[in-house]
């Protein structure tokens, strides 16, 4: 596992290049988005030791393998910390594989993971957790949540933005240099309908779980949203 800095305060945790996690220091230690693949805790715990603060809490963009992972073997290792999802996550993370009726005709496309642990917070849309603003952002996954550091704008989008295979794009538009995003977005209506929303929240950087972190995003973003409309039309 590599580490990358893009700004202060936050580290990158890289597996294969392009499978990333998010420690962000904070007033009261540490936060992590998202846990990657399994296999991902002990380069997680060495990231955690160098930096010589406490682990807080976790907080989950959505159920994919590659973000929930090494979920219960962190969870393990760093007993009595916060983990936070939407409650739509919570319930694919305890195997609940049913739809709500407002998602009729999607399919749970990407490899949701059962978890043996179960979110302590379970949030909803605009929900604060420890300076962090919870926006909900469905379209690559059921239950996708993205996490703005209020302080910063600094946007954790997980998978509802991607930088790799070229240039900040919306999940679901398809990137020949990094194409598995395009084959298990389950909605690319509510994809674009999220990126919407993620740009009307003004983030002043962001950073995506599949790429490299986009700093003064407004006009990439912009950029991404006509681009999908093109591609989705």
């Amino acid at each position: 596992m590599s580490v990358r800095t893009p700004v202060p305060r936050v580290h990158q945790l890289v597996r294969l290049g392009l499978f990333s996690c998010y420690l962000v220091e904070t007033d009261d230690g540490l936060t992590l988005i998202d846990t990657n693949f399994f296999g991902s805790t002990p380069g997680i715990r060495a990231e955690v030791e160098r930096l010589g603060k406490p682990l807080r809490r976790i907080l989950i963009t959505h159920a994919h393998a590659d973000h929930v992972g090494s979920l219960d073997a962190l969870a393990a290792a760093f007993p009595g910390i916060d983990i936070a999802a939407s409650r739509r996550t919570a319930r694919l993370m305890a195997d609940d594989r049913s739809l709500d009726a407002d998602e009729a005709g999607l399919s749970l496309k990407g490899g949701y993971l059962t978890t043996r642990t179960r979110p302590n917070l379970l949030v909803d849309d605009g929900q604060i957790v420890a300076g962090f603003r919870a926006i909900d952002t469905p379209g690559h996954a059921v239950g996708h949540m993205s996490w703005m550091e209020i302080t910063s704008g600094y946007l954790f989008a997980g998978d509802a933005l991607a930088s790799a295979g070229g240039g900040l794009h919306v999940t679901g538009v398809f990137r020949l240099g990094f194409p598995f995003p395009y084959f298990v977005t389950a909605s690319r209506a509510q994809a674009l309908a999220s990126a919407r929303k993620l740009a009307a929240a003004r983030p002043t950087a962001i950073f995506p779980v599949h790429g490299r972190a986009v700093l003064d995003p407004a006009e990439d973003l912009a950029r991404a949203i006509a681009e999908a409309e093109r591609a989705f039309a």
